[in-house]
């Protein structure tokens, strides 16, 4: 599982810092990892997941932060704050 975090954390950075779609890079863990489905299957669920309510975790995460630091905050904090909301 921690395989899987570490995964979704590097698809989340790539996806958000250069604009590209998760489709792809999705694809090429499922094709590694064909003996795990339940990896794919989280993995996939927390990429797109994150994506589809970044705005609401910007909004959480808002409450509890600066905005005007949290605004200049490196993708790759964000990204690391997306996934412990988004799986707490």
């Amino acid at each position: 599982m921690n395989d899987v975090k570490k995964e979704a954390y590097k698809i989340i950075v790539k996806v958000f810092k250069k604009n590209i779609f998760s489709d792809k890079l999705l694809q090429q863990f499922a094709k590694k990892n064909k003996e795990n489905p339940e990896d794919t299957a989280l993995l996939f669920h927390l990429v797109k997941g994150i994506i589809k309510y970044r705005a609401n975790l910007d909004y959480i995460i808002s409450k509890y932060t600066d905005s005007k630091k949290y605004q200049k905050t490196s993708i790759k904090i964000k990204a690391l704050l997306y996934l412990a909301i988004y799986l707490s």
